[in-house]
């Protein structure tokens, strides 16, 4: 038996699609990846797979992956590490080889971004304490925690109606003011950063963007002052046994906030998801968010589903 780890091709890509599938399903919150995500994923901005990505194999059947994301920000840099190996091929070391390997390529593909920090990251859910002992023993310390949380989309919460607000569908002929909403209102957010003309187009005309349920708010003046956008993922339902719809991103510019507006697109949102016999929604929080959301969001209805962790460790030193 030969093992190993190699660059990636153009063959693996769904393999590697099967895999996560595989290992996120024996945690606590399966998914289903496609092909087709993943291929929008490793999109040659954030990840180039020609130099980005790598497979760990067993006799040249694909057991692993790990991959880079870059992102490039004007006080600092973050390249975040993602993999993860077949249960079956675990307590060989190939997942220690994998995140080795991985360390040492971002070290390398940040080696010319001198001009800000820069920060390595990982996303790691806490409930597998093997991994967080892996980051333990290379010295990554733990940061800020996120929470996935989730509820039934029926009942709709019934919210009061924010004074001189109107919420209104998503407009996608208004698609660069709602780029500035976004960015302006998570300004004040750990680990944000502006979204560029591409991200944002990634997150809002990607395959799983759904703005026909997605929400935004107007002020007095028809002024966006909030956004509420919807993602799906309609393969997750085969290992879920249910419906589930994202909202990805909710956003109350700064000067707005405290006044409702948040939970008043939620609602309306989750309407839309009700008249399309969507079942259950999530979404994603910080736990220490600036905003109070991971209390709004209890206030909704919504329940605990999965933490995660985010794991650190500097290639220059930290800001400050």
């Amino acid at each position: 038996m030969t093992t190993g780890l190699r660059a990636y091709t153009a063959n693996d890509l769904e393999s590697i699609a099967t895999l996560i599938t595989r290992i996120d399903c024996e945690g606590a919150q399966p998914r289903r990846v496609t092909a087709v995500e993943l291929d929008e994923e490793f999109d040659g901005v954030h990840t180039d797979r020609n130099r980005d990505v790598i497979v760990a194999v067993v006799d040249d059947h694909v057991v692993g992956y790990g991959y880079l994301t870059v992102l490039l920000g004007a006080d600092i840099h973050r390249c975040y590490i993602w993999g993860g190996i077949h249960p079956d091929h675990r307590g060989h070391g190939l997942g220690s080889e994998m995140i080795d390997r991985l360390i040492e390529m971002a070290s390398e593909r940040m080696a010319d971004h001198t001009d800000a920090p820069v920060a390595l990251r990982a996303y790691v859910p806490t409930s597998d304490a093997t991994l967080e002992a892996m980051f333990d023993q290379r010295g990554w310390t733990a940061v800020r925690w996120f929470d996935d949380l989730h509820r039934p989309v029926r009942p709709v919460p019934s919210v009061p109606e924010p004074v001189g607000i109107t919420i209104v569908d998503w407009d996608p002929m208004q698609t660069n003011e709602l780029r500035d909403v976004k960015n302006a209102a998570f300004a004040d957010h750990w680990g944000s950063q502006p979204s560029t003309e591409h991200e944002w187009s990634q997150l809002t005309d990607g395959g799983a963007a759904r703005l026909r349920w997605s929400t935004m708010a107007l002020d007095r003046s028809s002024r966006i002052v909030g956004l509420c956008l919807v993602h799906r993922h309609d393969a997750d339902d085969e290992v879920l046994g249910t419906t589930y719809a994202w909202i990805d991103k909710v956003a109350t510019l700064a000067e707005h906030r405290g006044q409702g507006i948040a939970a008043a697109l939620i609602s309306a949102t989750m309407q839309h998801l009700n008249n399309a016999g969507i079942a259950n929604v999530a979404l994603g929080v910080d736990s220490d968010s600036p905003t109070g959301a991971h209390r709004l969001y209890e206030r909704l209805g919504f329940e605990p589903w999965t933490r995660y962790v985010t794991r650190e460790q500097w290639l220059s030193h930290a800001p400050g």
